[in-house]
């Protein structure tokens, strides 16, 4: 989680969030892409499938956000 507020051109009661680190085999991603052929979209578990460490953690990121407006 990052700094928020109005030093970092974000508004006060804003949750800013960044993603850094991107830990999957994106060779393994862009094979499977290139196969498809640039005429068909991905499919919608598309990320799911290839980069399964980042599809996990935006999962734990948004259940913690989730938890946190219950409180």
């Amino acid at each position: 989680v990052m700094a928020g507020g109005p030093a970092f051109l974000r508004p006060v009661d804003e949750l800013t969030t960044r993603l850094c680190y991107v830990p999957f085999d994106g060779g393994n991603a862009l094979s499977y892409s290139r196969s498809l052929g640039m005429d068909k979209d991905l499919p919608e578990n598309f990320v799911k499938d290839y980069c399964t460490p980042v599809y996990d953690g935006i999962q734990a990121l948004k259940k913690w956000v989730l938890d946190q407006k219950s409180h």
